[in-house]
């Protein structure tokens, strides 16, 4: 039987870092090309949130339209006859 070899885990923090991962975030750039992604962001949110207000306004108008369609559908006429006009 061979004896086994200890686990070793690879290190996350090195030493002389100031926080875990930096060094990556800034190979990559994301720092300088986080601007420009912000505006382009911004603008789409806004123009769902335009598009999602659109759709409310669309179920609004139809659930007013089939409440209504609804309404005028179950309306009973009474034709039974009235009392009091001497038919008894």
């Amino acid at each position: 039987m061979q004896p086994q070899m200890p686990l070793q885990l690879p290190r996350l923090h090195q030493p002389g870092q100031d926080e875990l991962g930096q060094h990556r975030t800034a190979q990559v750039g994301v720092e300088s090309n986080w601007e420009d992604g912000r505006e382009d962001i911004t603008q789409q949110l806004d123009a769902l949130a335009d598009m999602s207000d659109a759709v409310v306004r669309e179920f609004n108008k139809l659930e007013n339209e089939l409440t209504k369609q609804v309404n005028e559908k179950m309306r009973v006429e009474d034709k039974r006859p009235k009392k009091g006009n001497g038919a008894e």
